[in-house]
């Protein structure tokens, strides 16, 4: 049995909630990009928009989640120089994970379209329809979108480092318990 600290059963399934939305959000962008049929094309689009609204909800859910049930403990025995750092880069992808849908959202209004969630819920628009702003928040939204591909791969790189190298914890601290038998 394992006794190692690990983070709260919630803590876990947002965090893997929100790596399978971004993974969809990737991958509905990237499709989109392979075809030239028009309505498909939309369709992705539209549904690139409903999962960046969703990651920004899980975002929100996220701090919640945090704020109730965050655990030091996981990282407690790790050198001050690595909590450091964990800390700097948890706070750079919050960041991410709030900036990146959020000016994506900011760029949708700019260019006049509408954000719906899934098709139902039509969100508020932020902005007013601005052509030179949206192709600005365009521009920034994707710059946004490629630093955070490389921070979550930073951030994995950093996960299977701490698993196969230092052969600690702290990946097995965030997945989920039937995955964490030794």
């Amino acid at each position: 049995m394992n006794h190692s600290p690990r983070y709260h059963v919630l803590t876990q399934l947002i965090h893997w909630l929100t790596f399978f939305a971004i993974a969809a959000v990737l991958i509905a962008v990237c499709l989109r990009e392979f075809t030239e049929d028009d309505d498909l094309r939309l369709q992705l689009l539209n549904l690139h928009r409903s999962l960046g609204v969703l990651v920004l909800v899980l975002f929100v859910i996220r701090l919640v989640v945090r704020y109730f049930y965050f655990f030091t403990h996981v990282t407690a025995d790790l050198p001050k120089i690595l909590r450091r750092l964990a800390g700097a880069g948890h706070i750079f992808i919050y960041s991410l994970l709030f900036f990146v849908p959020l000016v994506g959202w900011l760029y949708t209004n700019a260019a006049g379209k509408p954000v719906l969630f899934f098709g139902g819920i039509q969100l508020p628009a932020l902005l007013h329809k601005n052509r030179a702003l949206a192709e600005n928040l365009g521009e920034l939204h994707e710059v946004f979108a490629w630093v955070f591909i490389v921070v979550v791969i930073g951030h994995i790189a950093a996960a299977l480092w701490h698993h196969f190298v230092r052969k600690d914890h702290v990946l097995r601290a965030m997945l989920p318990a039937w995955l964490n038998k030794k």
